[in-house]
């Protein structure tokens, strides 16, 4: 028993002095042994919870089985829920936090944690709730009070949300934000507009980013404007700002696309297919190995991000070699990490397929979405196709009334016409083999239909 408290104690001081790793070591070594104790469970859940949230839920698991107390185990179940909701599993969350709330019921902690979950599952009214609750037993929680105001305004009870952003002592941008959008909703632009200029230069572009996230549209582009015209070098922002007030423009720069993919690389694939209910790779996947009829020598893919696309083509196709392109390093070193990939490429799209050998076949799952004008792109997959290779990829659709072969939606992707496809399919001497309409997300309550392609150079 010393022993383990000795081990406990070293665990407790490298975790406390910032050495994670060997912190992490430490609690493995004792988990050998005595693979219930709730110390060396939770501490290694709790180093492992951010980093890879997959590998602390069942410490923490076993940590919620081992508590000796009430609140031993409502800490435990409480991260238990972060670390599914790191991995998009909201419904997982909410029953591992329900059941901290009850071992706590007065911890404001566990109170404000089940809320955050409940953002995430949009249930304003619970939330609420929650937050009323915890702000009784501590009225100094500034972020609860914060989130309070954000539910509050999800139900459309603006002047309330603006009573508890009044009480606010503080004013960061994230504060700032939210009463510019709470003002702007109520009917009070000018105040909205008042109370943005009151951001330093480097925070009003994150306000807009909020304010467009929060589909409060007008808003978002009065705030872009003014920060394009203060930044005119900021192409990102400029390019947002097209996507919100509809203009065309052919393609996003690349320093949004790498700067977008790169900032969400961690959370992108859990939130895609667990939060988005995303089935975009699945279909490409299977459409790629239902047509392939050329020896599969090496196939590519385009904008391969984490290897969504790339895992499902591996369980089909395990000899076959992978290429995978992105321009997000940080979507590529996950996409490494996952060992899917036969060689991975960090670069744009255009530039790799002017300057590669041909291929067997090109996959492009939620790619070509990013493209606006696709006359290039789909030159550049002609030439680095070998004949009978086929080109498997969705687009959003659009409208088959709408009188243009594309568009930029506020979401900063493109939509494109399915005439449009084929057109350009036949001009760049590849054959229309395939085309079905389907369901590939889901976004804000709504249902995204694609269109999903295989095409077959001649």
């Amino acid at each position: 028993m010393k022993t383990h408290d000795a081990l406990v104690a070293k665990a407790t001081a490298l975790f406390q002095q910032g050495k994670s790793a060997l912190a992490a070591a430490v609690c493995k070594k004792i988990l050998q042994t005595r693979p219930e104790n709730y110390q060396a469970n939770i501490m290694l859940g709790a180093i492992t919870l951010h980093s890879a949230p997959e590998e602390a839920i069942p410490s923490l698991e076993q940590a919620s089985l081992s508590a000796t107390t009430p609140a031993l185990k409502a800490q435990a179940l409480s991260n238990l829920s972060l670390a599914f909701g790191l991995l998009s599993r909201h419904e997982e969350a909410l029953n591992a936090i329900n059941q901290a709330v009850d071992c706590a019921p007065q911890h404001p902690l566990f109170l404000c944690n089940r809320a955050n979950t409940l953002e995430q599952l949009r249930k304003w009214s619970l939330m609420e709730q929650d937050l009323q609750k915890a702000l009784q037993i501590d009225p100094s929680l500034q972020d609860a009070r914060l989130s309070l105001a954000v539910s509050l305004r999800h139900q459309t009870r603006w002047p309330e949300a603006l009573a508890q952003l009044d009480q606010i002592d503080r004013n960061d941008w994230a504060v700032c934000a939210e009463k510019a959008i709470v003002l702007w909703l109520n009917g009070e632009p000018n105040a909205a507009l008042k109370q943005a200029d009151t951001l330093p230069l480097a925070s009003l572009s994150s306000a807009a980013d909020y304010a467009a996230e929060q589909g409060v549209t007008e808003l978002a582009i009065a705030l872009f404007t003014d920060y394009v015209a203060q930044c005119p070098s900021d192409t990102s922002s400029q390019f947002q700002l097209n996507a919100l007030q509809g203009t065309a423009i052919e393609q996003p720069p690349a320093d949004y696309i790498e700067s977008v993919f790169d900032s969400c690389a961690d959370k992108f694939e859990s939130h895609l297919v667990n939060t988005l209910s995303y089935s975009a790779h699945q279909h490409v996947a299977s459409l790629t190995t239902q047509f392939l009829s050329l020896p599969p020598v090496e196939l590519l893919d385009l904008g391969c991000g984490t290897g969504l696309v790339g895992k499902e083509l591996r369980k089909a196709l395990p000899t076959c070699a992978l290429a995978g392109v992105d321009l997000s390093a940080n979507m590529l070193t996950l996409a490494a990490e996952q060992s899917i990939y036969n060689r991975l490429i960090q670069s744009d799209i255009d530039s790799l397929l002017n300057d590669t050998p041909p291929f067997s076949g090109i996959t492009a799952a939620d790619t070509v979405i990013y493209f606006g004008a696709l006359g290039p792109l789909f030159a550049g997959i002609s030439r680095s196709l070998l004949a009978k290779g086929i080109f498997v990829f969705n687009t959003e659709k659009l409208s088959e009334e709408a009188a243009k072969s594309w568009q930029l939606t506020p979401s900063g992707r493109y939509q494109h016409h399915t005439a449009y496809i084929k057109n350009l399919a036949a001009k760049h001497d590849m054959q229309l083999q395939f085309n079905e309409d389907r369901i590939i997300r889901h976004e804000n309550d709504q249902a995204v239909v694609g269109t999903i392609f295989v095409l077959q150079k001649q």
